[in-house]
């Protein structure tokens, strides 16, 4: 007999529109990583639009955006979905 318990961790949704930083226009194509407090990394590339989308357990994530020659890092933090 043998039994398996586990909690589903809250989920949320993070999304953002990446701008170069010169131009002031979305990028296509930028590489995008969220890294979570266990330095779990999760990656995603901005579309035609320059938007990116991911669906994750809530917590704090450091974002990483990389196009060409430049990286822009901030702190994001996903709240539970209602």
């Amino acid at each position: 007999f043998g039994a398996a318990i586990w909690a589903e961790t809250p989920r949320g949704e993070i999304g953002a529109k990446i701008i170069g930083p010169r131009s002031k226009r979305p990028v296509q194509g930028a590489r995008v990583v969220l890294i979570d407090q266990n330095g779990v990394w999760h990656r995603a590339k901005t579309d035609s639009n320059g938007e990116f989308s991911l669906r994750l357990p809530a917590g704090k994530y450091q974002l990483r955006a990389r196009s060409g020659r430049w990286q822009a890092v901030s702190r994001a933090q996903i709240l539970e979905s209602q």
